[in-house]
């Protein structure tokens, strides 16, 4: 038997993957389950793909045919690369999430003497609206 999926759709699939754990983020638990069932690849490969092929098919139409392909045929190559890309994506939210918290600090913190200055602009409407209000 041999794998049916173009290398595009390979790689559909792994980002897809890698994007949903990231998101979601389930990064820490799919390393324990790929990590973990790595070296036995080929026998859950094989036999996860007799198993949960049927299902795989009925819950998820076309895509889960790809993914029962994308796990079944080559299962320990399929788990590092999601590994990998999953890496990366975890290196890039970080920096994300690094970049937004700076730039929310820089918006947030006022400066040392802006007390000063909101004193002073409440003093002059203050006093501003004394005036005006005088005949």
């Amino acid at each position: 038997m041999t794998s049916e999926l173009s290398p595009e759709r390979q790689n559909e699939l792994i980002e897809g993957i890698s994007q949903f754990l990231v998101k979601h983020d389930f990064e820490d638990f799919a390393h324990i389950i790929l990590q973990g069932t790595g070296p036995y690849g080929t026998v859950i490969g094989e036999y996860g793909y007799m198993a949960l092929y049927p299902a795989a098919v009925a819950l998820l139409g076309n895509s889960g045919k790809d993914l029962s392909n994308l796990f079944g045929f080559d299962y320990k190559t399929a788990a590092d690369r999601i590994l990998t890309r999953m890496d990366e994506l975890k290196k890039e939210k970080e920096i994300l999430a690094k970049n937004d918290k700076e730039e929310s600090r820089r918006k947030k913190r006022p400066g040392r003497f802006s007390f000063l200055l909101r004193s002073r602009s409440v003093s002059k409407l203050e006093s501003s609206d004394r005036v005006s209000l005088e005949p």
